[in-house]
C-alpha cells in the first residue's frame, strides 16, 4: 500500500484486529435482577434466538422503569455486523471468492436473512422504534440513561463507552458474549492491515524525524518504567491518552489484544505482578485493576478506570479471546481492502447511500423483504458491477 514503483513512500501504521470479534454486551445487573441467563453452558457464546429473548424480557419487563428499549442500533448499516456474523455473513466487505472473482457482503443471502430478522424485531417492538434516525450518540445517550441495556461492540467498550454508563448508573454491570450461528461458529474478520500513514512532504529538512518520532513512541516508551521514563509513567497514570502524539496512527504488534488479555490474567491470578508486564500501559492498566478489585462494590474516583480496565481486558477480552479459543468455533476470515479505484471513487458513495435506504426500508417494513433483491439488481447496474469489474482487474495484475 506504501510502495511506489519500488520505493517506500509513506510509513504505515499497523491495525492489530482490535475491534473484532463484534461482541454482544448485555447488562449483567438487569439479567440478574430478571433471574435470566442466555449463557447455560457458560461458554460466553450465545445464539440470536439468546438475544432476542433477553431484549423481548427486558422490554416486557421494563426492567429500566423508563420504557426500556431492547435493542437499539445507530443509523449504519455496519451497526447489523454482528447479526449479520450470526447468520453466516458479512456486512460492507469485499470478499475473494477463490475463484478470482469478488463480490460485495451486503449483497448475500445473509443479509438479506438479517435484514428480514430485525424487520420482525421492529414489528415486535423488540428493536428501537426510532430505528434509523438515531445516530451514534443517540445510541450511547440510551446507554448512558439507562433506557438500553444491550450493545454490540469491541471488547474495549468499558474503556469509554460504558465508562459513561457507570458514572450515570453505578449499579450498572456487563457481561460479554460472542454470537454463534445455527452451526454453533462465530464469524468473524481480520480487520485492513494499515489504513493510516505517515508521509513528510518534500522538501523538508529532517524527514527522519518522522522514523525517529515512530521509533519513541511505539519502542521506547510502549516499555517505559517508573526508572526509564518517570515523565511518561506519571502521564500513564494521570490518565493521559494517545491524543496527544505527534500524529494519529498505531503502530503495535498483531496479538496486542492477546498481550492484554494474557498479561492482565496472570496479574489477577498472582502470576505476576504490574510491574513485571511488558509494557507502560499494562503496568498501569493492572495496576489500577489489583486496585478496583481490592473493593470493587465501591467504586470512587481512584478506582473508577480500573472498573473499565478488568472490564475491557478480563470480560471483554475473556469473551473475544479467552473463550473463543477454548470453544475452537471461530470461523476468521480475510477481506479484501483496495484502495480507492477511479470507478470506486465516482461511484461508490451512491451505493452506499442506496444500500443504507433500503436497509432503512426493509426493516422499518416501508418496503417487503422482496425489495431485496431488486436493491441487489439496483446496485449492480448503477455501478457496483463496474467496481467489481474494476477491483478484480486490479487484484490479477497485482
Amino acid at each position: 500500500m506504501v510502495t511506489f514503483d519500488g520505493k517506500m513512500m509513506a510509513l504505515p501504521g499497523t491495525n492489530a484486529d482490535n475491534n473484532v470479534p463484534v461482541l454482544c454486551w448485555i447488562r449483567k445487573d438487569w439479567l440478574d435482577k430478571l433471574n435470566l441467563n442466555p449463557d447455560e453452558d457458560g461458554d460466553l457464546c450465545i445464539t440470536l434466538d439468546d438475544v432476542e429473548n433477553v431484549a423481548k424480557q427486558f422490554v416486557e419487563s421494563d426492567v429500566s422503569g423508563k420504557g426500556t428499549i431492547g435493542i437499539a442500533l445507530s443509523d449504519g448499516v455496519g451497526d447489523s455486523e454482528c447479526f449479520a456474523n450470526a447468520n453466516g455473513g458479512f456486512v460492507d466487505k469485499w470478499i475473494d471468492n477463490g475463484d478470482v472473482t469478488i463480490s460485495w457482503s451486503t449483497l448475500s443471502e445473509a443479509n438479506k436473512n438479517t435484514w428480514q430478522l430485525l424487520n420482525r424485531w421492529f414489528k415486535e417492538g423488540i428493536l428501537d422504534s426510532q430505528f434509523g434516525t438515531r445516530t451514534w450518540d443517540d445510541v450511547t445517550a440510551l446507554l448512558i440513561d439507562n433506557k438500553t441495556g444491550i450493545a454490540f461492540g469491541a471488547w474495549h467498550m468499558p474503556d469509554w463507552r460504558f465508562s459513561h454508563v457507570k458514572d450515570a448508573n453505578p449499579e450498572a454491570e456487563y457481561i460479554a458474549y460472542t454470537v454463534k450461528d445455527s452451526n454453533g461458529i462465530v464469524n468473524t474478520f481480520h480487520e485492513n492491515n494499515t489504513s493510516h500513514f505517515v508521509v513528510v512532504k518534500k522538501g523538508y529538512d529532517y524527514p527522519e524525524a518522522a522514523v525517529k518520532i515512530m521509533n519513541v513512541i511505539y519502542d521506547d516508551l510502549a516499555r517505559a518504567t517508573v526508572e526509564t521514563a518517570p515523565e511518561v509513567m506519571k502521564f500513564v497514570i494521570d490518565g493521559g491518552d494517545n491524543f496527544t502524539r505527534p500524529f494519529q496512527l498505531e503502530c503495535l504488534p498483531s496479538n496486542t489484544p492477546r498481550i492484554y488479555y494474557d498479561e492482565h490474567q496472570a496479574v489477577l491470578k498472582g502470576e505476576i505482578t504490574p510491574d513485571q508486564t511488558t509494557t507502560a500501559e499494562n503496568k498501569n492498566s493492572s495496576k489500577v485493576m489489583m486496585e478496583y478489585l481490592k473493593d470493587p462494590e465501591n467504586i470512587t474516583n481512584d478506582t473508577r478506570a480500573g472498573w473499565a480496565f478488568y472490564n475491557s481486558r478480563i470480560v471483554g477480552l475473556g469473551a473475544s479471546i479467552g473463550a473463543l479459543q477454548a470453544n475452537g468455533n471461530a470461523n476468521w476470515i480475510s477481506p479484501l481492502y483496495p484502495p480507492t479505484l477511479p470507478i470506486m471513487e465516482q461511484k461508490k458513495a451512491a451505493l452506499d447511500t442506496l444500500e443504507l435506504k433500503a436497509y432503512i426500508k426493509i426493516v422499518t417494513g416501508e418496503e417487503p423483504i422482496e425489495y431485496f433483491d431488486q436493491f441487489v439488481e439496483e446496485w449492480y447496474s448503477y455501478g457496483g458491477q463496474e467496481i467489481i469489474d474494476e477491483l478484480q482487474e486490479y487484484y490479477k495484475n497485482r
